[in-house]
């Protein structure tokens, strides 16, 4: 073979390869996404445009027999005009499918994924504006012609929902605030501005019933949109404000309750899964400053675990009376730490050397029994630690007190929560430090996780039945 004819070879061997190579490339067809795109997208303009002659329709049919009311109505509020938008938008759409997407699609060409793709979330939008238009259109007109038809119907529900409005124990509810004011006078400026929404409300009905009323009143020339208007609204402001006053009312309620959640266990149990647990000591104290004390065990997330296993002892969710449930402190802080310098709570002492110290009120003696447990007396929380403690808070860093040596009191280092929570199955454990979860840097999720799993695996829980009792002074827990 001479040299020209490999030459030839060797060009149409390479011209080959370069087909191969572009076929590679841009070869197959669209991809399964696409394909359920266009035909879910072609679906949703189907309906939506025979949404939209069904509504015509229908529009069509009520103006023949309310030729002016509806008139009056378009006029207004310009209904026709959403149709005309709806088939703009359509029209839109249909060009983009025939003149781009569709001969494309029938192209069947991988290269053109992208294109078609963002071509469909063109129409999908006009399509999803169309079908937004045509819902509000189409409700708005079965209003209207409801309110022609029914109009009786809506003064009689009118009057219903006036009467249960006017009944609602506004009163009751208004000297309810007016006291929790004068009790937490801090929240007088808050509860001022709820009660002010409610008393809004009580106005808005009364504007809306009037015009019901008006309307009703003038025989043949009721306006049927205003009286329909207003009475759906008076139905809006009596559900409105059967939320709002049960809402207000619990509020108020939280003022008078206070809770603390301490942290008195922890535990890593280790299965088919590993799992993590806290033990908490709850106290919650009523409006007669009875305590309930509970002990609870619940599961909780590694996250969680992770980031209180410093907290051991320390109280990590407190809210005193004259704070709502949302205004609950859930930064650790340790046991009391809380309620010092709350006058409502107690008062600083000087001691015999003349320190300053917080101590509680008579009535909320119980507190560092719950607090410390039966070691309470030397556990007085002196006005240099608290203010180290609300120095640490402005920082946003936890504080776990200060022994003399400059160690931690509480916490899980803390020299006072080791000594008062010996006993805790967290330190038994040594803090789990044995276990396999620990061992292997917390990357040991569970045998069934593990090459090594025995066929049988045996998984322990406990539950932990909360109990509660009522405040005594020689009843507490740590």
């Amino acid at each position: 073979m001479d040299k020209k004819t490999l030459s030839a070879l060797a060009i149409i061997i390479a011209v080959l390869m370069g087909l191969v190579l572009v076929a590679a490339v841009l070869g197959g067809g669209l991809s399964k996404t696409v394909q359920k795109s266009y035909e879910s997208t072609k679906a949703d303009f189907s309906k939506a445009k025979q949404n939209l002659e069904k509504l015509k329709q229908t529009y069509e049919s009520k103006r023949k027999k309310y030729p002016d009311y509806l008139a009056q109505i378009d006029k207004q509020e310009n209904i026709t005009g959403f149709f005309d938008k709806a088939e703009e938008s359509l029209a839109k759409a249909q060009q983009s499918f025939d003149s781009e997407i569709t001969p494309l699609y029938k192209k069947d060409k991988k290269k053109d994924n992208v294109k078609i793709s963002a071509d469909l979330k063109t129409v999908k939008s006009l399509v999803t504006e169309v079908t937004t238009n045509v819902d509000w259109a189409s409700k708005r007109l079965d209003s209207v012609i409801s309110y022609r038809e029914n109009y009786q119907k809506y003064v009689k529900n009118a009057q219903v929902d006036y009467d249960h409005i006017k009944n609602r124990t506004f009163y009751a509810l208004s000297e309810k605030v007016k006291q929790a004011q004068t009790d937490w006078p801090e929240k007088k400026s808050d509860l001022d501005n709820r009660l002010k929404n409610f008393q809004q409300l009580f106005s808005d009905a009364d504007q809306a019933y009037q015009y019901v009323q008006a309307e009703n009143d003038k025989g043949d020339n009721i306006d049927y949109v205003l009286l329909g208007n207003n009475a759906d609204r008076l139905a809006q402001i009596k559900t409105q404000m059967d939320k709002s006053s049960d809402e207000l009312s619990k509020l108020v309620d939280q003022l008078y309750v206070s809770y603390d959640k301490k942290l008195t266990d922890m535990e890593i149990r280790e299965g088919m899964d590993v799992e993590f647990y806290h033990t908490y000591k709850v106290m919650k104290v009523d409006k007669d400053d009875q305590a309930t004390n509970t002990d609870a065990s619940e599961k909780v997330t590694e996250t969680v675990y992770k980031a209180n296993e410093n907290n051991l002892g320390m109280v990590i969710e407190s809210k005193p009376k004259g704070k709502y449930n949302f205004e609950a402190t859930k930064k650790p802080t340790p046991p009391g730490y809380n309620y010092v310098g709350n006058s409502h709570y107690g008062r600083w002492e000087r001691d015999q050397y003349g320190h300053r110290h917080w101590r509680y009120h008579s009535h909320y003696s119980y507190y560092p029994l719950f607090f410390y447990g039966s070691g309470y007396r030397s556990r007085y929380i002196y006005y240099d630690d608290w203010h180290s403690y609300r120095t640490y808070n402005s920082y946003g860093r936890t504080y776990y007190g200060m022994g003399r040596d400059g160690s931690s009191l509480y916490g899980t280092k803390g020299s006072y929560t080791k000594t008062s929570y010996a006993n805790s199955k967290y330190y038994k454990s040594s803090g789990y430090s044995s276990s396999k979860y620990k061992s292997s840097g917390g990357s040991y999720k569970g045998s069934r996780y593990s090459s090594s799993s025995s066929s049988s695996t045996s998984k322990s829980s406990s539950s932990y039945r909360g109990s509660s009792y009522s405040r005594s002074k020689s009843s507490g827990g740590k």
